[in-house]
Parts: structure tokens; sequence; C-alpha cells
């Protein structure tokens, strides 16, 4: 059940082999409310109560915390799991940047460079810090920037998905 994102309440001996199995690991135990957690549709853990007293009766607002309580806790553990795997992409990513054969360049709106990638420093003559006092503009061969920028317009515009070019550098 557990697997499949059931709750389970009830007393042990209500609750058929389960119930003998928790039995046989926790003598004492009577009754218990397990819910489980649920992350990226998996099963990742389970929070619960046992009572060791007497068998008894779980009543709906106790199940209903516990299940909220778990929806907490495995949105939290999904946020976790959601922070590492963006990272891992990032430093992935930053990894085919840094040290990718060709040259890459980000350019904000105003067409100055933000950002560029060490072989696009190598290609160009320039460090990466003097490349950020440049807009593409500066460094395009004049012949090409009407039709750079006609590119990039529609793409910032969204009437094109990607924009590649072959174009020449001062």
């Amino acid at each position: 059940l557990l697997l499949c994102g059931e709750t389970i309440a009830g007393s042990l001996r209500d609750l058929g082999s389960f119930g003998e199995l928790v039995r046989k690991a926790s003598p004492d135990t009577h009754s218990i409310l397990i819910v489980p957690i649920i992350v990226h549709g998996t099963l990742s853990g389970f929070i619960g109560f046992d009572e060791c007293r007497h068998a008894r009766i779980w009543s709906q607002p106790e199940i209903q915390a516990l299940e909220i309580a778990a929806r907490i806790i495995g949105a939290a553990m999904k946020r976790d799991a959601d922070h590492r795997a963006l990272a891992e992409s990032e430093a992935r990513i930053k990894g085919i940047f840094e040290h990718g054969p060709v040259g890459v360049v980000l350019a904000g709106p105003d067409y100055m460079i933000i950002e560029a990638n060490p072989a696009f420093s190598r290609m160009m003559g320039y460090s990466r810090d003097e490349l950020l006092f440049f807009s593409f503009r500066d460094i395009t061969h004049p012949d090409d920037i009407p039709g750079n920028e006609r590119g990039i317009v529609d793409l910032m515009q969204g009437k094109l998905p990607f924009y590649r070019v072959e174009k020449r550098y001062i």
C-alpha cells in the first residue's frame, strides 16, 4: 500500500500479514498510522505514529494532519532534488561554455557583451574583461551589422526560434 501512495492506519491485528511483520519488528506496538512520502512519483520514505498501549482507531483529523505533513516533507525533498539537478545542469553548461572549442558570446538587449568564453577571447585577441567594454557593433564588420541586427531583433521578438550567423569580425 505504501508503494502505491496509500495511507495505512489501524490495529495490527486488522492489517493482516503487514500487521504481523510490524508486530515482529516492534512487539509492543498495537496500532499504526503510516503515510508515504512521495517525491517525483516515487516512495522516498514515510512518516507515522504507533500506539503501544492499546489498539486504537485513528481519527480522520489525525490522518489528514499526517498526510499534510507528508506532502510538506515531500515538497521540501522535491525542491531540494530540483535544486541539486539545476546546480548539476548549470555546472555542465558552464563547463561547455568555459572549455568548449567554439567561441560563444552573450550580449544584452543593448548589444553590449555581458559574457564571453575563452575560445571567443582567443579568437578575438582580447581578454574577457576587455570584451565586456564592447558591443557586437564594435567588433562586427560594418557591412554585416544591418543583417545581424535584423536577425537579433527577429529572435528577440520571437519570430525565430534561434539565430545563427557566420560573420566577419574586426
